[in-house]
C-alpha cells in the first residue's frame, strides 16, 4: 500500500548513502524535534540542560503480520493493567519501552539526542507514557480528583478518547473510542452505559473496544 502511493521504501544501508547525497533533500520524520528545541531555547537565552525528561505520545503498537491492530492494541491494555492496575502503569524508563511500542521507542532515541547536544547528564532519566494515561494521571495532580473515592478521567485527544474508570485509585476499566467517530450527546450515553457496566464487573477489570 505504501509503494502504491509512490514511496520507495530501501534498506537501512541505502538509507544512509542517499543521505550523503547532496542532490537530495533529507526529511527526518520524528515526533521530538531535538534541535528545533534547543534552537529555541538558546533564542531565549534558557539553559538547556535538563535533569530529566518526559515526554507522552500516543503509541498503537506494531502488531505483527495478521493480528489486528486494534486487538493488539487492546491485549497489550488489558496486560498491562492486570499486572498493574494503576495509571502510572503506563510510563516506562527508556531502557524499559516494551520492543512493541515503536513510536515510543523512537521518541526515547530522539531524547537521547536532546541530553547529549543539550551538555545534560547522560545518565538524566528519560521517561515516555501513552498521553491517554499522562492526561489521566496528570489530572490526579488536583486535589479534588484526588480525593474522590470513584472517578472516571476522560482524555479527548485529536483521533482518540481514553477514559479510565478508577476506584481508590486502581483501574477497573478503561473505555477507548475513536474522537471523530461520534456526537457529544453519544460520548455521554457510551460513558455512562461503559461505567454502568464497569461498576458491576469491578472485581475483574473491563475494557471497552467502542470503536467502529
Amino acid at each position: 500500500m505504501v509503494e502504491q502511493m509512490g514511496f520507495e521504501i530501501i534498506d537501512e544501508e541505502e538509507a544512509v548513502r542517499r543521505a550523503a547525497n547532496p542532490a537530495w533533500l533529507h526529511v527526518v520524520l520524528q515526533d521530538f524535534n531535538a534541535q528545533a528545541l534547543l534552537t529555541a531555547l538558546e533564542a531565549f537565552d534558557v539553559d538547556a540542560r535538563v535533569d530529566a525528561v518526559a515526554v507522552a505520545a500516543f503509541d498503537h503498537g506494531a502488531a505483527p503480520p495478521g493480528y489486528s491492530d486494534r486487538r493488539f492494541r487492546f491485549d497489550f491494555i488489558e496486560r498491562i493493567v492486570r499486572r498493574n492496575p494503576v495509571p502510572s502503569a503506563f510510563a516506562y524508563l527508556a531502557h524499559d519501552i516494551p520492543a512493541d511500542l515503536t513510536r515510543l521507542q523512537a521518541v526515547a532515541g530522539s531524547i537521547s539526542e536532546y541530553v547529549s547536544l543539550s551538555g545534560s547528564s547522560p545518565f538524566c532519566p528519560v521517561i515516555v507514557m501513552d498521553t491517554g494515561s499522562a492526561a489521566a494521571l496528570g489530572s490526579l495532580e488536583d486535589a479534588q480528583v484526588y480525593a474522590q473515592e470513584e472517578s472516571m478521567l476522560c482524555n479527548i485527544g485529536n483521533f482518540h478518547t481514553l477514559a479510565f474508570h478508577l476506584v481508590q485509585g486502581r483501574i477497573a476499566g478503561i473505555f477507548e473510542h475513536h474522537t471523530g467517530e461520534i456526537t457529544k450527546p453519544g460520548w455521554r450515553n457510551c460513558l455512562r452505559s461503559w461505567r454502568k457496566v464497569s461498576c458491576l464487573m469491578m472485581k475483574s477489570f473491563t475494557i471497552a473496544d467502542m470503536a467502529p
